[in-house]
């Protein structure tokens, strides 16, 4: 991915938004948005939002995985393994 302009960069990858970040990568996988936000010590409804543009972003994944016993649940994962930034300017 490449911005066109630092300011938008900074407007996709807030604070709070590295901080949803660098938890899925420390982790690996979250299994419930509710984790997550214990995780990061933030509420539900603001890391749901947050995840959810880091995952259009393409910066996380959101996958489908069974649940045995009770259907499918969904778990959010980093998109790589690797993540290199490189500023030009």
């Amino acid at each position: 991915m490449s911005f066109e302009d630092p300011a938008a960069f900074a407007a996709l990858l807030t604070p709070k938004r590295y901080a949803v970040f660098l938890a899925v990568r420390q982790r690996k996988a979250f299994g419930l948005i509710q984790a997550l936000s214990a995780y990061v010590k933030r509420n539900r409804a603001g890391v749901s939002r947050d995840a959810n543009v880091l995952v259009e972003a393409g910066l996380l994944q959101l996958l489908e995985m069974p649940f045995p016993g009770h259907g499918r649940r969904s778990e959010i994962r980093p998109a790589a393994d690797a993540l290199e930034l490189r500023l030009v300017l």
